[in-house]
Formats: C-alpha cells, sequence, structure tokens
C-alpha cells in the first residue's frame, strides 16, 4: 500500500482525461490533486509540496510550460511528467529541454502512466537524499571551519584516551577472542591437551580438526588482507585519467555483481541518474582498485543496514572533486540503531576496529576490521578521502524521520 503522503498534483483542464488519470491514480493508493489550469494549478503548489506534477501542457490563463518555469523558481521543483497530443519529435524533444522527467501521450495508457509514475518517485526520493546530503555537508563544513570548535576537539585528552582504548581493546578482541586467529590459538591450545600419540604419529578427534582447518582458513585470508594493505602503503598503482562517466558505469558493475549478496536480506541498491557534465572533466583512478573499495563500502552498508530497506548511492561532480555518497539505513541489532556514535567517525577506518559484534556470515566477510581500512588506503592513494557522518534528521517520502548512514568519498578532478 502506497502511503498519503504520495500526493501528485494534476494539472489539466479537460475534465474528461483529468478524470482518466485522477482515477487511474486513485485506484493504485495514491492521491491525485486535480487543477483546472496553470494559475490555479500553481497557487495549489505554493501552498503544498508535490514531489510529482503530471502537466497538460496547452492550458487557459498559464500553459505547462510557463507553469513549469515557474515552479521552477520556487527553489523547490518537482519531478514533472507532461501530456501532450502532439506527437512530432521537435515538439517531444523541446519538452524535455524543460527539464521534464518523461511525458505521456493522449489518450493515457494506464501501464504507462502507473510505470512513469513509479519511476519519478523513485527519483523523487534520490532528489530529496541528495538535498539531505549537501545540507550535511553544509554543516560539515561549518564544523570544520570553527576553530573554537576544533580546538575544543583537539585539546580534549578524553577524546584521544577514548580513541586510544578503542582501538587497542579491538586488537585484543581480534587476536584473543575473534574467529580466525583467535580461535585457532585456543584450538591449538586445547590441542596439545587432546592428542594421542601413537608410535611416530599423532590422533586427534575430526570434529577438532574440522575446527582448526575451517579456523587456518579464515586466519590465511585476514594475513592475506594485511598483506594487501601492506603493499597499498608501500606502493603505488597506476592510475589512469577517466571521465565521471565511466566510474558512474563501474558503480553500476560493481551493483550487478553484487546481486545475490544484495538479495540475503531483500535489499535494494539505488543509484541516482548522472548529475555532472558529460564532457571535458577527468578523474585518475585505477579502476580495478576503485572497484575494490566501492564494493567493500557497499558490502558493508548490507552486512549493517536494515533488512528491506535501500542502499543509496549518489554521485555529484562540483568544485573540483567527484563526490559520491553511499547512504543505508543502520540495523537496530547491528549496532543498537545508533549508526555511527560521535567520536567514531574516523576510528571505525581503523585496523581492527569493530563497531558491532554480530556478523553475518553469510556476506563471507572477515571478522578483523580490515575492509574499511582498505578502502581508506586505496581512496588515500586516489589522492581523496573517504568519511562518515549520519543524517539525524532525514524525513523519507512517507513522512517518517529516519536515520541514515553516510559514507563519502572525494576525489580530486583534474585541472584542465
Amino acid at each position: 500500500m502506497k502511503p498519503e503522503k504520495s500526493k501528485i498534483l494534476i494539472a489539466e483542464d479537460d475534465p474528461v482525461s483529468a478524470k482518466i488519470i485522477s482515477n487511474i491514480l486513485s485506484k493504485n493508493n495514491y492521491t491525485p490533486v486535480l487543477a483546472a489550469n496553470g494559475e490555479e494549478a500553481l497557487e495549489r503548489y505554493k501552498e503544498y509540496f508535490y514531489p510529482i506534477a503530471i502537466i497538460d501542457l496547452n492550458m487557459p490563463k498559464m500553459s505547462g510550460f510557463d507553469l513549469i518555469q515557474e515552479m521552477k523558481k520556487t527553489g523547490n521543483e518537482p519531478i514533472v511528467i507532461v501530456q501532450t497530443a502532439d506527437r512530432d519529435v521537435e515538439t517531444v524533444v523541446s519538452i524535455m529541454k524543460q527539464g521534464v522527467y518523461d511525458y505521456i501521450n493522449k489518450p493515457v495508457n494506464s501501464e504507462e502512466l502507473l510505470l512513469k509514475v513509479e519511476k519519478a518517485f523513485e527519483l523523487a526520493g534520490l532528489k530529496k537524499m541528495e538535498k539531505a546530503v549537501e545540507k550535511e555537508q553544509e554543516v560539515r563544513l561549518a564544523r570544520q571551519l570553527d576553530w573554537n570548535l576544533l580546538r575544543k576537539e583537539i585539546s580534549s585528552k578524553k577524546g584521544f584516551d577514548k580513541y586510544d582504548k578503542n582501538l587497542f581493546a579491538s586488537l585484543k578482541t581480534s587476536f584473543t577472542q575473534g574467529a580466525g586467529i583467535g580461535t585457532l590459538i585456543s584450538l591449538l591450545s586445547l590441542l596439545t591437551k587432546q592428542i594421542h600419540k601413537e608410535g611416530d604419529k599423532y590422533t586427534i578427534e575430526a570434529n577438532l580438526m574440522d575446527l582448526i582447518i575451517s579456523n587456518t582458513q579464515m586466519a590465511e585470508k585476514a594475513l592475506k588482507v594485511i598483506s594487501e594493505i601492506d603493499e597499498l602503503i608501500r606502493k603505488d598503482f597506476r592510475l589512469v585519467p577517466v571521465s565521471p562517466l565511466e566510474i558512474y558505469e563501474l558503480l553500476k558493475e560493481v551493483i550487478v555483481d553484487l546481486d545475490e549478496l544484495i538479495k540475503i536480506k531483500n535489499h535494494k541498491v539505488k543509484i541516482s541518474d548522472p548529475n555532472f557534465p558529460l564532457s571535458g572533466q577527468k578523474v585518475n583512478v585505477n579502476k580495478e582498485q576503485l572497484k575494490k573499495a566501492v564494493k567493500e563500502v557497499i558490502l558493508n552498508g548490507l552486512r549493517f543496514s536494515e533488512a528491506d530497506t535501500s542502499i543509496i548511492i549518489l554521485m555529484t561532480v562540483a568544485k573540483n572533486k567527484l563526490t559520491v555518497s553511499f547512504l543505508n539505513s543502520p540495523s537496530k541489532s547491528a549496532v543498537d540503531g545508533e549508526g555511527i556514535p560521535a567520536g567514531y567517525e574516523r576510528i571505525i577506518f581503523e585496523p581492527f576496529f569493530r563497531l558491532s559484534k554480530y556478523l553475518d556470515e553469510r556476506y563471507g566477510t572477515l571478522d578483523y576490521g580490515l575492509g574499511l581500512t582498505m578502502v581508506n588506503k586505496i581512496i588515500q592513494k586516489h589522492k581523496g578521502k573517504i568519511s562518515v557522518s549520519q543524517l539525524n534528521d532525514y524525513v523519507d517520502m512517507e513522512g517518517k524521520k529516519e536515520l541514515m548512514v553516510n559514507f563519502e568519498v572525494e576525489l580530486p578532478v583534474l585541472l584542465t
């Protein structure tokens, strides 16, 4: 069932067409609001923000084209679907140049209308998220520029004590209690007490040996990742200039590669449409390494987010940097519903740090807190940075307040 919040403004002077569209939408749990002309539609829009507007181009008092321009002036324009009886290609092209999302021909086809409205609401949700992220970025920048706050943060010995205690406590936990190396040490200790020597051979129980083998394999994986991180620190990899569109396609490839893991908790991964110039700009990257980093960030979101929610990826290019935001709704069972607690924003990128003791082994990741460390090193090698923050007051399309964790990657755009 779609929520009451799914309101759609319909600007249509033909009462028959308006009624047909209204009935189709109402039967599918949308809430249509009718306006008989452009002026009436604009007044309604100023009173209430409608995320979607279906607009007839030929209306009295104010045309559909003029209505679209007036809506843009409000600074909070809707996703627009126009309806027209004109099937001329030039007319359609001129429509799309107005920044219109899509169009439908008269007479209206119900299946086509519903499909385009559903996609429009999905886009509206992504646009709403983009604005929330932009606002959070502004707040974060203001905090960084506030010298008094920064000085207080630096001089807080308590903060540093907390940092060191968490880091070294995590190291101790990983090597004494965690699966793999920690369990292997315990098993080997147990083995020395239970093996029996018969001549020049030892005999041990099969179950114990199976545990030793499985934990040896996990320890080998951990050491492999540690070696990869060491390699990243000591050596440079080759970077080549690519377009933002190529990076966008790389993100889509990773989503396809992770399809089976995305299904584990019935997640969806949504990526916004390209919101950047399609020519001229380049970013120096190593595609193989960047793909590895993106995969790990998305996996982190899948592991620690609520089932049946979406991982949202937003990509923008502005102010000589390319920014990719990965947002997820934190799982209450994994992190007590707190997301990333204040003071932990930097620590989670440290080796062996784990915010949660909970591990979902279905994702095949290591229980050592090394994944985000590797991501951090890869992004640093790209002359970029990765950070984490929270959107504490984000309100979704249904009007519900929701906590969102935002992993943000920034890469420098080459100056031309």
